[in-house]
């Protein structure tokens, strides 16, 4: 029964790789198909519900894509990455104040995670919370002033204050986003 069991476990890890390999390549659906079988042989590997979510939301089934974040996180409730992306598909629903709860757990777990940042700080844009998203934008420079999302950061940041009437702030940040 222990040689069974090792080689089921290969096989999930395979099915797994498998689904990873589909899903850098766009195959989304493949990739689908390939963590249910991972998880069906090994249903305790939160990895797999989370990339199994990643999937479920790149065929924008969001509310697939949550309730494999939500197993991922009750497996490992520590998952900084699987609070993220189920804020991002609730965001993608329109439950915007959950997404921002996922967002801040995300945070609270990882605070250097850039990411979760950017995107709390762009939905707070999106509900004209500008007041609060301009910290979040601020956040995303200090910690990574090498990246792409400095300059979404930069140019999201200018928008809010110009929205709060801060024109020079604004300006100041969109001549920092062009710069980059």
């Amino acid at each position: 029964a222990l040689i069974f069991r090792v080689s089921a476990q290969q096989t999930a890890v395979e099915h797994f790789e498998s689904g990873v390999n589909k899903s850098k390549s766009g195959d989304y659906i493949g990739a689908l198909a390939a963590f249910s079988s991972a998880i069906s042989m090994n249903p305790d590997n939160p990895q797999s519900y989370f990339n199994r979510g990643l999937a479920k939301q790149a065929l924008k089934d969001n509310r697939g894509a949550i309730n494999d974040f939500d197993k991922a996180i009750d497996i490992n409730p520590r998952d900084a990455n699987a609070f993220l992306y189920r804020g991002l598909s609730k965001s993608n629903q329109e439950d915007n104040r959950a997404a921002i709860q996922d967002f801040n757990r995300s945070i609270e777990i990882s605070p250097n995670e850039v990411y979760a940042y950017l995107q709390r700080g762009f939905l707070r844009v999106k509900m004209n919370e500008f007041s609060k998203a301009i910290p979040d934008f601020s956040k995303v420079i200090e910690l990574n002033p090498e990246s792409k999302e400095k300059y979404q950061a930069f140019f999201s940041r200018g928008v809010s204050k110009s929205k709060l009437e801060d024109h020079f702030g604004a300006i100041q940040d969109f001549t920092n986003a062009i710069e980059i």
